[in-house]
């Protein structure tokens, strides 16, 4: 929902991914 929230979730999947 949030901004914030949606930024974290992008860079965990970043990372999850590298």
């Amino acid at each position: 929902g949030a901004p914030t929230e949606n930024a974290e979730s992008t860079t965990a999947a970043l990372v999850d991914v590298e």
